[in-house]
């Protein structure tokens, strides 16, 4: 069977924050899966409703900016 969506936001997060974590403080790695979730997030909010085009990315990058994230 498929993954819930939440399912799947849980394990592209962490798929992406054990590819970020390598060398890392511990700490770091957990903000960064917080970032990752955001960015996770945000991209599927974006396949759902698409926005223009290259926004994504601007989206991503403008929130993980106002987090604090990556």
């Amino acid at each position: 069977p498929l993954p819930s969506p939440s399912e799947l936001v849980v394990q592209i997060r962490d798929l992406a924050a054990a590819a970020l974590a390598p060398g890392r403080p511990p700490e770091e790695v957990q903000r960064m899966a917080g970032g990752c979730e955001i960015a996770v997030r945000l991209a599927l909010s974006c396949v759902v409703a698409p926005v223009g085009e290259q926004e994504t990315g601007r989206l991503v990058r403008r929130a993980l900016r106002a987090g604090g994230g990556l």
